[in-house]
């Protein structure tokens, strides 16, 4: 009988301890914080854009006659040499034209000669005055008038063979050709504008991008800052370059204000083809060597009671912290770091930040910890639990 007692009696008195147990460790350590660490390191400002890639130098090559192409030398992606022969017009016109011009500029030396005998037989009777000075002057203009008839001729004889060499179509520079706009057969018309026969670029292994950079961040990109990008056909490559030009001209598309940035970057891989979208990264600033802090630690705003529980928990001590901290100026901010035992605020002084991370200029050393997080570990418990039975009623409904 007593056994049976003294069971009963160890019995209670351990349901009574679990009890306890579970009361203290449900209240001793109800608060949990998450920390990070100031840090040295390097902060890179970037600014971001898009662009289409394009050759470094292209050039359209042109015709100024019109005619029908009897051949075509080259076609897309032919590599060319300077003067070498690109199409072939016909020439049965051109050189018709020529020798009617040729012609006439015969006929006008053969008037140019007769004049000028005219001219000098007339002279020689003024002279003696045998012949008036009205005669005189009459065939002096029609010797004058020839003479210039004659340069009048002579031009069009060179402008008909200027426009056969026409004919022939001849590479202007070393390079590659990006398109061909005719066919053999084809009718060229050059009666208003000039026809674009081909479009050639000078060298594929340069290339640049005309990036589109917001009104917001050109003020940070200037010539000769390093670049980052990639394109959509080779998403793991990462290709480098420049900045070349800044150009003043704005553009406005939609109330959007966007400046046009050239870029060079290195092809010599080949994988670079015109017309791709890149998307770039400019490196307006970079600083190695400072103080760092994610920004998160900013954001950071406490629960002074819950807080001061914590302090309470972890430290053993009695917190007394009633009011939260100001700042007046605006390169200061406010942090709660783990110092002397205890949670306090602290002022620092800040300078660049990327978005992620900032600058910690004065009040922080490295290595120091500082609260990002503080939360109810109980009410987070009760919280999922409730959620995860809302969830399981909400299915069982289903």
């Amino acid at each position: 009988m007593k056994t049976s007692k003294i069971i009963a009696l160890l019995a209670v008195a351990l349901v009574v301890g679990l009890i306890a147990y579970n009361l203290v460790g449900t209240t001793a350590n109800n608060t949990q914080a998450d920390f990070t660490r100031a840090s040295e390191g390097t902060l890179q400002l970037q600014v971001t854009a898009t662009g289409v890639l394009q050759p470094i130098e292209l050039v359209e090559v042109g015709t100024q006659v019109s005619g029908i192409v009897n051949k075509v030398h080259v076609d897309y992606n032919s590599a060319v040499s300077k003067g070498q022969l690109l199409a072939e017009l016909d020439r049965k016109n051109l050189e018709q034209k020529l020798s009617l011009a040729q012609s006439q500029y015969n006929d006008a030396q053969t008037a140019l000669y007769y004049q000028k005998a005219i001219y000098a037989r007339n002279k020689t009777l003024f002279d003696d005055g045998l012949i008036s000075l009205a005669e005189f002057q009459e065939v002096e203009f029609s010797y004058k008038n020839a003479v210039s008839t004659v340069a009048q001729r002579l031009a069009d004889v060179h402008t008909e063979k200027t426009n056969l060499s026409f004919a022939n179509v001849y590479s202007p520079i070393d390079g590659v050709v990006l398109s061909r706009e005719i066919s053999e057969g084809q009718t060229v018309a050059a009666t208003f504008n000039t026809p674009v026969l081909f479009t050639i670029a000078r060298d594929l292994k340069r290339m640049q991008v005309e990036a589109n950079v917001d009104e917001a961040d050109i003020g940070a990109v200037q010539v000769g800052q390093a670049i980052s990008f990639t394109v959509d056909a080779h998403p793991d490559e990462v290709f480098a370059g420049r900045v070349a030009q800044v150009r003043l001209n704005a553009a406005i598309n939609s109330n959007v204000v966007t400046y046009t940035c050239i870029l060079e970057a290195d092809n010599s891989s080949g994988l670079l083809m015109p017309g791709m979208t890149a998307t770039i990264s400019i490196l307006t600033k970079e600083q190695a060597g400072i103080l760092l802090v994610e920004n998160k630690a900013f954001s950071f705003v406490p629960d002074l009671p819950m807080l001061n529980r914590y302090i309470k928990e972890k430290y053993g001590k009695t917190a007394d912290i009633e009011k939260l901290p100001t700042v007046a100026k605006k390169d200061e901010r406010i942090v709660w770091v783990q110092e002397q035992g205890t949670i306090m605020p602290k002022t620092v002084q800040i300078g660049i930040s990327d978005g992620i991370r900032t600058e910690i200029r004065a009040g922080l050393k490295a290595g120091t910890a500082i609260m990002t997080a503080l939360v109810d570990s109980k009410k987070s418990t009760e919280q999922r639990s409730t959620n995860t039975a809302s969830k399981d009623k909400q299915a069982a409904n289903e």
